[in-house]
């Protein structure tokens, strides 16, 4: 859970380019329950085609819904891998589908992994997941670069940093990942970071970030 611009998403799809199977759902202020449910089980069919052959999704109604989640989830649980999930943009699903979210956090086998991408706290409980022992909780703070993190991410660019430009990058950019990666690809992208000035700003031809 971090502010826009943290690098969410591309973390997220950093970690599904890394998984055999995954299924990714992505959040719109549009979605009703059955679109939630339509697009899960579509995800799963990329991966498992033959996945859930029994649903159909004008049989989705609010009456069976809660039926129809806990049969998709024991469906999953007769996978034989792990089955991956990326949650992204979740603060835009509309609060009337919460009660979905709550009955797949209650239901979801323990062949899944779950990984959910947000800017504000969830308005559900995952009691069973801490009870497992298998909730991880994340936000801005744990995502943020230190400048020996800020030093190899500028290795990965071919950029070499002076010593006072990492410290500079690391309290103006108070570890911003994505806004360093974006400094970083700059700098890069100039010339290995040979046009700068090191008096609190850098400055590139045209270009004054950190002011």
């Amino acid at each position: 859970m971090t502010p826009s611009g943290y690098g969410k998403t591309l973390l997220g799809a950093e970690w599904a380019a890394k998984t055999p199977q995954v299924a990714w759902y992505k959040a719109t202020e549009r979605d009703n329950l059955a679109t939630v449910l339509n697009r899960m089980i579509s995800s799963l069919r990329r991966s498992f085609p033959d996945f859930a052959s029994w649903y159909e999704p004008s049989s989705v109604t609010i009456n069976n819904l809660e039926e129809t989640i806990k049969r998709v989830t024991r469906n999953i649980s007769e996978i034989e891998d792990t089955v991956d999930f990326v949650f992204d943009n979740l603060e835009k699903m509309p609060t009337s589908n919460t009660p979905f979210v709550q009955i797949w956090a209650n239901n979801a086998p323990l062949n899944v992994r779950t990984l959910s991408l947000r800017k504000n706290p969830p308005l559900l409980s995952y009691e069973r997941a801490a009870n497992l022992g298998v909730l991880h909780y994340f936000n801005a703070f744990d995502l943020t670069f230190s400048r020996d993190e800020i030093q190899s991410l500028a290795e990965l660019y071919e950029v070499e940093l002076p010593r006072n430009l990492a410290e500079i990058l690391e309290v103006r950019m108070k570890g911003w990942p994505a806004g360093l990666a974006l400094i970083l690809e700059i700098l890069s992208e100039c010339g290995g970071g040979r046009h700068m000035t090191l008096n609190g700003s850098v400055t590139l031809p045209k270009i004054k970030l950190l002011n």
